[in-house]
């Protein structure tokens, strides 16, 4: 405690107000990594879940669930790549 007896009080009560501070900001830190981290892993999750019954679906011959028949067919059509290029294409660019 001599060291900081020492001390103006100007010094000893910033020093005081910026370990408040850093422990403040620190405890925030942590609560918000632990927070969005567990809602982002959840999110992916059920994302993922939900892509991969689509893929199931779609590989077994049917419609993902929730879509009719005439939808799922337009989504798939337009997300196939034209593939080869037609030629000319690449003279345009």
């Amino acid at each position: 405690m001599g060291f900081l007896a020492r001390l103006p009080i100007r010094l000893r009560v910033t020093l005081a107000f910026a370990v408040a501070m850093a422990v403040v900001l620190a405890a925030t830190g942590v609560f918000l990594y632990l927070r969005l981290g567990s809602a982002l892993d959840r999110t992916i999750d059920q994302s993922l879940r939900a892509r991969a019954t689509d893929v199931g679906a779609l590989s077994a011959g049917g419609t993902p669930p929730g879509r009719k028949e005439k939808e799922s067919r337009r989504c798939s059509i337009r997300a196939a790549p034209s593939w080869p290029p037609r030629p000319g294409l690449a003279a345009r660019f």
